[in-house]
């Protein structure tokens, strides 16, 4: 028997304290998903004693009969993030991944 990841035992008790009860910050996520598949993530955590506002627009879409998926999000930084994933394309068990980033002006 394969022993389990260590990180994998502390998961539950990480999600305890970091998503369901976080503190010293008020925290929404809302997610939805469209007709065709797409994916929609919306987080938002606001800092109890600065009151600064941090939040993330993600969208994600599968190709499930191609094996690609891509994400892009958007943060509050003006930092636009797109991923590029293709699984068990070229050879069974390889991922390719392609990312990149751009900081937007705020002019």
């Amino acid at each position: 028997m394969i022993p389990p990841n260590y990180s994998d035992i502390c998961k539950p008790v990480n999600d305890l304290f970091s998503k369901d009860y976080p503190f010293g910050a008020l925290k929404l996520e809302v997610k939805t998903t469209t007709a065709n598949g797409v994916t929609f993530t919306v987080n938002g955590a606001q800092d109890i004693k600065s009151g600064s506002i941090i939040s993330e627009l993600k969208g994600k879409y599968t190709d499930k009969v191609n094996g690609l998926t891509y994400t892009e999000s958007w943060n509050t930084a003006n930092l636009v993030t797109g991923q590029v994933e293709v699984a068990n394309k070229f050879a069974k068990g390889l991922k390719v991944e392609l990312s990149g980033s751009a900081a937007l002006s705020s002019r």
